[in-house]
Parts: C-alpha cells; sequence; structure tokens
C-alpha cells in the first residue's frame, strides 16, 4: 500500500525541459522511495487509497532544498557579530566565544540548525568545521538528511592573526594534522547512513594556508574524484592577506595557480570584482 500521496499540486519535478513543472500533479511515495510522479488524474485510481493523502492545491511541490554552504554548528551564537565591521567580528566577537563552548553545544547548535532548515524545506547540507565526525554522527545521519560533509584544513594557531592588517603567522604542523585528520574523516564516513554522507576536502580559505598545503590539498583531492569546498573571497581580512602576500585578488590568485576549476564549491564570493 502506498504510504503517502501527494495530490493537486504544482509540481517542479527538476527533469525534463526547463524545471519540469507539472501543473496539477501529484507524488506517491512509498516507504522512503518516489514510486510515482504525474497528473493527479493520472494517478488518482492507483494512489488515491494512500495512508496518508495531502491535497496540495494552491501549493507548490518540488525536491527538497540544498543549502550549499553551512555552519550548524554556529547556530547557539548566530548574531552576536551583526553589529561590528566584517573585518573585525572574526576575531572580536567569534574568536571570544570558542573557549566558552561546553562539550556538546555545538552538537546542539547542528541539531537546532538542522531542524529549523528541514521545516523550511531544506533537505541537504555542504558543511564545513573544525571536526565534523560528531556531528556526522549525532545529528546528520539520525535526521534522515543528505550531508556533504569535511573537516577544514588551515595552518593557523594561536597568535597567528593578531592584526588583519599584517600577514598571517602559520604553523605547518597545525597543518600536516589538520589535513591528517581530514583524510582520516574521509576514510571513515564516505558513504555512510546508507550514502546520505558524503565527504570531500576543506581547505579553510587562500588567507589561512600555505600555497604550498593549499595545492596539496587540492593534489589529494583530485587523485581521490572529490570536490573541494573552500570559503573564497569572503570580505576586507581575506582581500587584504592575499593582496599583502601576492599582490592581487583571491579569485585571481587561485586562478593563476590552477586552483579553480568544476571540482571546487567556493563559499561566499562577494568580495569580487
Amino acid at each position: 500500500m502506498t504510504d503517502i500521496y501527494v495530490k493537486n499540486g504544482f509540481l517542479l519535478t527538476m527533469q525534463g525541459e526547463g524545471v519540469g513543472s507539472i501543473q496539477d500533479g501529484a507524488v506517491a511515495i512509498e516507504g522512503n522511495t518516489i514510486v510515482a510522479v504525474g497528473k493527479t488524474a493520472d494517478l488518482d485510481n492507483e494512489y488515491g487509497g494512500a495512508e496518508h493523502v495531502f491535497d496540495a492545491k494552491g501549493k507548490a511541490v518540488l525536491p527538497g532544498f540544498v543549502d550549499a554552504h553551512v555552519h550548524t554548528s554556529n547556530t547557539l551564537i548566530r548574531g552576536e557579530g551583526q553589529d561590528v565591521p566584517e573585518i573585525e567580528w572574526m576575531l572580536k566577537t567569534q574568536a571570544p566565544f570558542g573557549p566558552h563552548y561546553r562539550p556538546g553545544d555545538r552538537l546542539l547548535g547542528s541539531a537546532l540548525g538542522v531542524l529549523e532548515a528541514v521545516k523550511c524545506g531544506t533537505t541537504c547540507f555542504g558543511e564545513i568545521g573544525g571536526n565534523m565526525a560528531p556531528a556526522a554522527e549525532k545529528v546528520f545521519g539520525p535526521s534522515g538528511v543528505r550531508a556533504h560533509l569535511a573537516n577544514t584544513i588551515n595552518e593557523i594557531g594561536p597568535g597567528s592573526r593578531p592584526d588583519p592588517h599584517k600577514p598571517y603567522i602559520f604553523f605547518s604542523d597545525i597543518g600536516e594534522r589538520k589535513l591528517k585528520e581530514s583524510i582520516e574523516f574521509i576514510d571513515k564516513w564516505e558513504g555512510a547512513f546508507d550514502g546520505r554522507i558524503t565527504t570531500m576536502f576543506s581547505p579553510h580559505a587562500a588567507d589561512m594556508m600555505s600555497e604550498e598545503l593549499l595545492l596539496r590539498v587540492k593534489a589529494e583531492a583530485n587523485e581521490r574524484g572529490m570536490m573541494s569546498h573552500i570559503h573564497i573571497a569572503q570580505g576586507g581580512r581575506e582581500a587584504i592577506q592575499i593582496k599583502l602576500r601576492f599582490n592581487t585578488s583571491t579569485v585571481k590568485y587561485l586562478d593563476s595557480i590552477g586552483f579553480l576549476d568544476n571540482t571546487i564549491i567556493g563559499a561566499h564570493c562577494h568580495q569580487t570584482s
């Protein structure tokens, strides 16, 4: 017996021509599988007796949204720096909160963030962070959503960024450790929860690591046929650092070293020309 039958809706199937719209359409679901999509008039006889029937007249029915770049673990501190200039907010508002996180706070933030997103129609998340394993195990996996996750890789440590107008100080040992941890995360979590959890590499940002490490991460991803998720041109702080180090912009720099291609997910990209 069909479990769910949604009828009389305006369907956006994302198949075929355009967005695949179907006027007065219906969707039949058995278990976790969509078994039929089409005109309500064509599907009513076979699926109209479903256990749960929803009349979607006047509503749109479409696949779940994809949040391509999100930090659900920061949900509990969102808005803490909205009145601070962009060039200062990370160091003067976000960073001081970090040491005061209690065990489990980030997981609570992720759980709240995922819950709110699902209620708004988001079913797939692209998230990067320091250690995504706990969220993969306790939030993204059990919640039933899809998630494309990565541990961020950088060479930032204590005292790395005392002044956004001066070159950051990098710690190569931190970069090596984070690359190793990222590979371990990928090896363990790729394809977990029946394939709903997938993984990628995440060089944090061009201003937070050496060119050598940035290209090593890209090479690792290419060797495995994986994507790389990176912050690009995300604000004044990054622009200043790239200008100091390479006398150019972030996008031009990444392009000049052969980093940009169709395996890259670039987040933000608002400090561009």
